[in-house]
């Protein structure tokens, strides 16, 4: 489930709600746009790789890294994980993607947008 916190016409900066299901990964379809993005873990535990690097964040870290490089998320447990997102484009963002929060089960990957 993603709830947009900032204004939707936002162009600036742009802050996402997530709650990301237990396992849930998008390693098969890894992001890539122009920009920073931030995200804080509220609870649960995020791993966030990126072509070079691999973070293990827990509940209260906080993690910044530019987008420009393929970037992915991963929940590594068996509940869900809570995310505060934010990205500060330079560039056009991901789109949304169907099926996530929508409680159909077909989303293909998390997009902080």
């Amino acid at each position: 489930m993603r709830e947009l916190l900032s204004p939707p016409r936002n162009a600036n900066l742009q802050v996402i709600r997530t709650v990301m299901p237990p396992g849930y990964s998008n390693r098969s379809r890894p992001f890539r746009h122009l920009g920073v993005e931030s995200v804080h873990v509220l609870e649960g535990r995020l791993r966030v790789f990126s072509d070079t690097d691999e973070y293990l964040l827990e509940a209260g870290d906080t993690l910044t890294y530019d987008c420009s490089t393929s970037h992915w998320w991963e929940n590594p447990d068996d509940r869900a994980a809570v995310i505060l997102g934010s990205v500060i484009p330079l560039g056009p963002l991901p789109c949304p993607v169907p099926g996530w929060g929508d409680g159909s089960g077909n989303a293909e990957q998390v997009a902080v947008v």
